[in-house]
């Protein structure tokens, strides 16, 4: 998917936020990249995706050069994960399932602009293509908190506006047939 670049995709601090679920192949597939991954490493713009080594990896542009965060959990295990990168000037921060699963400190701001277009799912349109499939792409021009991301896993995964990464578990009541609300919404 291509998206023709607009200002609006150039915060000056961001969240990208997506659900994947991989195949199990290796190598370099790109989740969301705005402009090409060179054009990031070298220091202007953003990549989300799976390494070579199947870690997830958020890198956002300084304008001299980049920094990133990486995760070294096994995405690519056919499971629907939801997955979120927050940077600003103080840190980039990887979620994955609503935990915080890594974190780098950093201490200058970010260049998130380029003239490149937005891609979800490939590099410029023409390589590293993500093999699974990507749901629900976000990309907010702040970083939401800790409670914001563990609800927006909680409501992905159809448990309603709860703060608990934890399965809920509903009942009935058989003498009047009414379901009991684990949430209370």
């Amino acid at each position: 998917i291509q998206i023709a670049d607009s200002t609006t995709l150039e915060p000056t601090t961001i969240t990208i936020e997506s659900w994947i679920k991989g195949n199990g192949l290796k190598g370099n597939l790109i989740l969301v990249t705005k402009g090409t991954t060179a054009t990031v490493e070298g220091g202007n713009g953003y990549y989300f995706r799976m390494n070579d080594d199947n870690d997830l990896q958020c890198l956002v542009g300084k304008g001299v050069g980049s920094a990133s965060a990486t995760t070294s959990l096994n995405l690519i295990d056919d499971s629907w994960h939801h997955t979120i990168c927050t940077a600003d000037s103080s840190s980039i921060n990887i979620y994955v399932d609503g935990v915080n699963r890594g974190t780098v400190v950093t201490s200058s701001s970010l260049s998130l602009g380029n003239a490149g277009n937005l891609f979800i799912g490939s590099n410029g349109g023409t390589q590293h293509f993500f093999n699974g499939t990507i749901d629900e792409v976000k990309i907010w021009n702040i970083v939401l908190s800790a409670d914001e991301i563990a609800k927006h896993y909680s409501k992905g995964r159809g448990l309603g506006n709860i703060t608990t990464t934890d399965d809920l578990s509903v009942s009935v009541n058989s003498s009047n047939n009414t379901a009991l609300d684990a949430d209370n919404d």
